[in-house]
């Protein structure tokens, strides 16, 4: 299984082991329940975890990348919030 290399634009097998990943800053945190608020009560009906995943890839791209289809990815499972939260803080 591969996954698109935002830097060369071409497939890339998925490593096995993950670097530490960042964290978000304050004002990224800000950002970020902006965003949600937006993404979430804005119309566009979407679930709480779609509206975080959604929202983090506006404001962080790279973060967005690490945590897809991982443990920690709420985009399918709002039970996985919790996860997503403790990933980024």
């Amino acid at each position: 299984m591969g996954r698109d290399d935002a830097r060369t634009g071409s497939l890339a097998p998925r490593p096995i082991w993950r670097l530490a990943m960042d964290k978000l800053t304050e004002k990224e945190w800000t950002e970020l329940i902006k965003e949600w608020c937006a993404q979430y009560n804005g119309g566009k009906h979407q679930r709480a975890g779609q509206a975080y995943m959604n929202a983090l890839f506006i404001i962080r791209e790279d973060l967005y990348k690490q945590l897809a289809e991982t443990e920690d990815d709420c985009f399918y499972d709002d039970s996985k919030i919790i996860n997503f939260i403790r990933k980024l803080n």
